[in-house]
């Protein structure tokens, strides 16, 4: 194994050739945005290689216009956080958990525990050690275009992207709700999310320093410590799974789903408030439930819908894996036809996602939140014209705006 300085590793990491390139980061706590690569592994037909950055045991180096080509490495997105630019490669974390730290990783961090930058205690050699078995440890999945295109380019690029930005907070306010511990998530009047991009269902998390910002609560006032003095725009899809399922079946929706599957339902022409409110507790009951109302299941909608649901299932048991339409495999536990069927929508809910806010990203508008069915935006007065001509032009699905100076919408 050679040691190599940083114009010999932007060469090998540069080029076209396979390679697999693993590190370790300065603090293991920290989001990446706040932290600093510490040392790098990297495999080749050539040979084996590692160099330091911020590890002392070896001069400072820096990340500055680094470039990985066709590699096999981990978490891409947090590359991408460091600044240095991941081209036509495959994140191994989709396939298998990879730990890269050893025994001795784990010996300091739990003796050192408010030690910053733990790793750069740790003997490099330790490091590489452990980056190499883990190397050699790996299995190499056969990967498609189309789906290393969707989960190893453009998703590592979006969410890396959201990440940037960090959300705006009281600070005062924050480290009240949260307790002062939290003072170190703080940065420049901001925090900032964690995506995690390899759930079970292929559905995008949100977890950092022990808040779940997929879940702010909504009852209890706290939504309002994230904001400042620009203003917030939510954007809310409208019965967004509906929608993307109308779409796979080539059905096209009117505007108000609901008013309109709620004369179907009522056999009337206009609905009172409690029918719409009961026709969409019905569509959401039909569409997510285990079974459809005899009521509903005639409606050529749902027999359609239906109809997908047997051929996921079908599909699903004969594979024994549900196949996204961007070819990512998804296991589900203890699965029935249900469950296969709502995974399913996930997956449809976050590559469609992927793509809007790839294209709305492109148009230089980043979210600093998304969740699921919904996007914040925080920008300046002077840009609401720009923000609303260009999210009309770029979403493809209804949606409703609200406006704010925090989250509390």
């Amino acid at each position: 194994m050679q040691y190599i300085d940083n114009s010999i590793l932007q060469t090998i990491l540069s080029s076209d050739q396979p390679k697999i390139v693993l590190y370790i980061m300065s603090d293991h706590r920290h989001h990446s945005l706040q932290n600093e690569l510490s040392c790098i592994y990297v495999k080749t037909s050539d040979g084996e290689f590692y160099s330091s950055f911020s590890h002392p045991d070896y001069p400072k180096q820096s990340t500055q216009g680094l470039v990985i080509n066709n590699a096999y490495t981990t978490n891409i997105k947090d590359l991408m956080n460091l600044g240095i630019e991941v081209n036509d490669s495959v994140d191994v974390l989709y396939f298998e958990d990879v730990v890269s730290s050893g025994l001795l990783n784990k010996f300091y961090e739990i003796k050192l525990d408010k030690v910053r930058n733990i790793n750069n205690i740790v003997p490099i050699f330790k490091h590489i050690e452990n980056l190499r078995n883990v190397a050699n440890s790996l299995k190499f999945i056969p990967v498609d275009t189309r789906y290393k295109t969707m989960y190893h380019n453009l998703m590592p690029y979006v969410f890396s992207q959201i990440e940037r930005r960090g959300v705006p907070v009281n600070n005062e306010l924050f480290l009240d709700y949260y307790g002062q511990d939290k003072i170190d998530l703080i940065r420049d009047n901001r925090v900032y999310t964690s995506y995690n991009l390899y759930t079970t269902t292929g559905r995008p998390s949100n977890t950092h320093g022990g808040i779940n910002y997929a879940a702010l609560n909504k009852a209890d006032g706290s939504r309002r410590i994230f904001g400042g003095d620009k203003v917030m725009v939510n954007i809310d899809f409208n019965s967004y799974h509906l929608f993307l399922i109308c779409e796979k079946l080539g059905i096209e929706l009117p505007t108000n789903a609901h008013e309109w599957l709620g004369k179907m339902y009522f056999n009337k022409d206009v609905l009172s408030e409690v029918e719409y409110d009961e026709a969409k507790k019905i569509t959401f009951r039909n569409l997510y439930g285990y079974q459809m109302d005899e009521n509903v299941k005639n409606l050529e909608l749902f027999k359609k819908i239906a109809e997908l649901q047997e051929n996921l299932w079908t599909q699903y048991q004969s594979a024994g894996y549900l196949l996204t339409d961007y070819n990512n495999r998804i296991v589900v536990e203890n699965a029935s036809k249900n469950k296969v069927f709502n995974y399913y929508i996930q997956s449809l809910e976050t590559e469609t996602n992927v793509k809007q806010l790839y294209n709305i990203i492109d148009k230089n508008l980043t979210p600093i939140l998304y969740t699921y069915d919904s996007m914040v935006f925080e920008i300046e007065y002077n840009e609401a014209e720009y923000t609303r001509n260009t999210l009309k032009e770029q979403l493809i699905f209804p949606y409703t705006t609200k406006i704010g100076h925090n989250l509390e919408f």
